[in-house]
């Protein structure tokens, strides 16, 4: 997608293709819908990297049915469960069979739902406010996974976090073949601890890092991106944090071509150059990117 999105939106500086106007105001409506959708996604994936009952007879029994959840097979976590709650809870509990429900290990407590629950928490913050409505998806669960899952509010679905029963991280999100996991996984917990470390550095007032790597992204297919000239440069956003302001690049024969306006993202997902013969998708874009100044940056 994005290839398409430099493609749609990108004249490169020193570029001269004439394109009907007609054409490429229809060309631009048609890029700023997929800008939009874009510039949505994101702000979901942000949403990710920050966001994501049955009664009990009493607390014996949810005691029992935590330890039955510690078990690796499917089958005998069934057993035990469907065991415990057709029990009548008695006032003084019965020591459970060691055939089915497991010790204890002595280094850490039994790999539990309210374990689990709490270790998607870690990522899935919103959800602490809800920690009591987890509960575990059997269906999905394995031997080796247990899946928790939070019923959906306002619409939305369930969401589904899925954490490894012995090493006790998270190795999933979502559910089946949507669900987020592996190499994709790594890579959305490495953008998440970048994008909260940037964060806390220009809520700290150092935007050093934010407008190095967004300088990278914006010229690395210039001509000469050593040369690049920028004035009036300025952060604008919170949550997604976009450095705007004029650039001056050379083109193919090595001449300035002009101070012109853009907008991009620190990765340069989102990005966008003034074209030297129309400015039409950038003027209906810039209010929404570069509306929300919140520092001026210093050359």
């Amino acid at each position: 997608m994005r290839p398409v999105l430099k493609i749609a939106l990108w004249v490169p500086l020193g570029f001269d293709r004439k394109i009907p106007k007609i054409q490429y105001k229809l060309f631009a409506r048609k890029a700023m819908t997929s800008l939009s959708c874009l510039i949505r996604a994101v702000q979901i994936s942000l949403a990710m990297v920050f966001a994501l009952t049955g009664t009990a007879a009493s607390a014996q029994t949810n005691v029992l049915i935590e330890a039955c959840n510690g078990l690796k097979s499917a089958t005998k976590r069934a057993e035990c469960v469907k065991t415990v709650k057709a029990q009548t809870v008695p006032t003084t509990v019965s020591a459970p069979n060691t055939s089915s429900i497991p010790t204890a290990p002595t280094a850490q407590a039994p790999f539990s739902l309210n374990g689990a629950a709490t270790i998607c928490e870690t990522v899935l913050t919103k959800l602490a406010a809800r920690h009591l409505e987890a509960a575990i998806d059997e269906t999905e669960s394995t031997e080796q996974v247990m899946q928790v899952t939070w019923p959906g509010v306002d619409g939305k679905p369930p969401t589904y976090c899925g954490v490894d029963r012995e090493s006790r991280r998270i190795v999933s999100l979502g559910k089946g073949d949507k669900a987020i996991k592996g190499a994709q996984l790594t890579k959305l917990f490495s953008d998440r601890e970048k994008f909260e470390r940037e964060r806390k550095e220009m809520a700290n007032g150092n935007y050093t890092n934010f407008v190095a790597q967004a300088k990278q992204a914006l010229t690395k297919d210039f001509k000469d991106p050593s040369s690049v000239q920028y004035r009036g440069l300025f952060v604008s956003g919170t949550t997604l944090p976009v450095l705007c302001g004029e650039v001056n690049g050379k083109n193919s024969y090595g001449a300035y071509t002009g101070f012109k306006r853009f907008y991009t993202t620190a990765d340069g997902m989102i990005m966008q150059i003034d074209s030297p013969k129309e400015n039409y998708a950038l003027e209906q874009m810039w209010p929404k990117m570069c509306g929300a100044k919140t520092t001026d940056i210093q050359e």
